[in-house]
This record gives C-alpha cells, sequence and structure tokens, in this order.
C-alpha cells in the first residue's frame, strides 16, 4: 500500500509517534509542546546524536523536551559570549589594521595591510626541482586567489547591505564616499572576518597575537587567532540561525590542530577535540580570559554551563546522557575553573 502525501495533524502526528516510534506521548500539555517546537525542527531534529545513523531510543516525549530544553539553554547560554568574542577579535584587528596604514580606506588596507600573499612569492628563488617549483608557483596562486576572493566577498557585503538599506553602508554610498573598515567590519561574516585575518601579513599577524597575550610557542606561525574564528565560526551561525548544537553537528570541518594545542598548553587540558559542545566552552573561555574579561564573569558562565548539564542529567535516562556528555565533562569543568581562577 503506498503511503500517503497528506499531511498528519498533530492528533495524528502524536499517533505516530506512539505507534511507529514508541515514544509515550499523550494529553493536552505534550500536544501544546510538539506544537510549540514542530514535528520536522523539533522530533526529526533531536531524534539522533550527530548524524540521523545515531538515532535515540525515547521511551516518552518528556525525554526529548528535556533535550530540546537542554539545547536552548545551551544557545541562550552560548550566544552572547560568542558575540562578545566575534566584536572584541574585530576590535583588535581594527585597531592595528588602522595603525599600520593610518587609513581607514579598505583599497589601501588591501594593498598595504592584506598582503601576506607577497610572502609566497616564488620570485628569486632557488627550486631544486621542477616539481617542488611548480609547487611554490601554485601556492602563491592560491594566495592571491584568496585575497582577490576576500576583496569579492568584502564588496558582496557591502552591496546586500546597500540593498537592505543598512544605515552603517547607505550613508556612505549616498553620499559618493569610501565605506570605512569600521563599517566594513559590522557588514562582513564571521567567516570573512576570518579569511581577512588570515590575509593580514605575518608582521600584523604577530602584533594581534602579542595583544593577547598569546604565548609564541603556541603561535609560531602567527595564525591561531584566524584558526580561532574558523573554529567557532559554525557554532556562532549555528545559534544565529537556531540550528541545533547540543551535539556539535554544527562542525563542517576538523579542527586546526593548532587550536586543540593552543588550549591544552593554555588551561592544562587534554582531550580537547571539539567533538563535544563542552570544548567549545573551553576555548571560549580561554579566548576571554586572553581578553582580560573579569574572572567572575566567566565562572559564572561555566556554572551555567554545569546546571544545564546536571538538569538535562536528571531528566532523561543514563545511557542516553552519556552519548551526549562525554565522561570526562566533569574532570575538563574543574581544571577549566581551576585555570581561570589564576
Amino acid at each position: 500500500m503506498a503511503r500517503s502525501d497528506k499531511p498528519k495533524t498533530i492528533d495524528g502526528l502524536m499517533r505516530y509517534l506512539r505507534d511507529s516510534k514508541h515514544i509515550a506521548i499523550k494529553g493536552s500539555v505534550q500536544k501544546r509542546k510538539l506544537r510549540n517546537i514542530g514535528y520536522f525542527h523539533g522530533y526529526k531534529g533531536y531524534r539522533f546524536i550527530t548524524t540521523s545513523s545515531k538515532q535515540i531510543s525515547y521511551s516518552n516525549f518528556d525525554e526529548l523536551m528535556a533535550i530540546y530544553d537542554f539545547d536552548m539553554k545551551l544557545k541562550t547560554l552560548f550566544f552572547p559570549q560568542v558575540m562578545f568574542l566575534e566584536t572584541a577579535l574585530k576590535n583588535r584587528v581594527l585597531e592595528l589594521v588602522l595603525e599600520e596604514t593610518q587609513s581607514s580606506s579598505f583599497n589601501t588596507i588591501f594593498a598595504k595591510a592584506l598582503d601576506d600573499y607577497k610572502s609566497y612569492s616564488p620570485t628569486g628563488k632557488t627550486f631544486r626541482s621542477i616539481t617542488e617549483e611548480d609547487g611554490a608557483n601554485s601556492r602563491f596562486k592560491k594566495q592571491i586567489y584568496k585575497r582577490l576572493r576576500l576583496r569579492d566577498e568584502v564588496y558582496s557585503a557591502l552591496s546586500r547591505d546597500y540593498n537592505r538599506d543598512r544605515n552603517t553602508v547607505k550613508h556612505f554610498y549616498e553620499q559618493d564616499m569610501n565605506v570605512p573598515i569600521w563599517a566594513i567590519f559590522e557588514s562582513i561574516t564571521l567567516g570573512t572576518f576570518a579569511q581577512f585575518v588570515s590575509c593580514l601579513n605575518s608582521d600584523i599577524r604577530k602584533k594581534l597575537s602579542t595583544s593577547l597575550k598569546i604565548r609564541v610557542p603556541d603561535d609560531a606561525n602567527n595564525r591561531l587567532i584566524e584558526n580561532v574564528v574558523y573554529t567557532i565560526k559554525d557554532l556562532r551561525n549555528s545559534i544565529a540561525h537556531n540550528d541545533i548544537i547540543f551535539d556539535v553537528r554544527f562542525k563542517t570541518s576538523q579542527t586546526r590542530r593548532q587550536v586543540d594545542a593552543f588550549v591544552k598548553n593554555t588551561t592544562g587540558i587534554d582531550s580537547v577535540n571539539f567533538s563535544s559542545i563542552d570544548d567549545y566552552l573551553i576555548l571560549i573561555c580561554c579566548m576571554l580570559k586572553q581578553l582580560d574579561v573579569n574572572k567572575t564573569e566567566i565562572l559564572s558562565f561555566i556554572t551555567d554551563f554545569s546546571q544545564a548539564i546536571e538538569r538535562l542529567r536528571s531528566k532523561i535516562p543514563v545511557n542516553i546522557y552519556n552519548k551526549i556528555i562525554p565522561t570526562s565533562t566533569p574532570r575538563k569543568l574543574i581544571a577549566l575553573k581551576d585555570y581561570i581562577r589564576k
């Protein structure tokens, strides 16, 4: 018999969950909750951990709601901290770029500061083989392309915001003025900002690292900050779009080993690989401390996270909880608090 494409009512969805998924759900309260979270964003989104092949064996709807509430709490906790980091890092970079170029013009900054590609130039270098020379030429071309792509993304962001009547952009264009770099930073995404930092020359990147009190061994190539930004980018975007974050399914690629090593060397916490949400908490707290945020504020953030996972543990079976929160998490949180208090 062919499956009907007729949309299910809320009552029909409840019957489907009971009969097909063996999840106990009944009554007006649970009906209201299902209606509010939605079947597709709610049940379909929270029925697995990380990938659809890792299904959660719910026995009742309250267990699903506990994970939904936990995820919403995480977004509430993380969003202001991630936004603070984005703003603070942009301002640190802005200060250094303005100091280096003595100009707020993007064209001047593009020429004088976003010129890391020059360090890849094969001109004047000696190569042991054609293969080695071809590799150098390829890397040089790749860096030029990255720089040109950055310029395209900046102008695309400005065009988008002008079309949306964003005042910070509209004012300058309609006065026939160049949009200053500070206004550009208001328009570009966090991913484009990471690319901006990546294109900065080594001298500026080194000054950025120094301003954040990053130890030289942790940032020998002066690329740690761009890698940190790339690491938190997907988390930030997922929160902003109200996507699910509790199981870090937002992670689009492997995090840079440099970030893993930085966190371990700075905090003393090992086994940080960003496969669980607590590792993002650790990185954010680490960066907040580098930015001289008040210790009490950071400790409060950690405590709120600890309370959220304790609340989750009290509401779902232990076998499900252990799939979401690693057994190493309590130890990591204790070590993180010790580090912050130093």
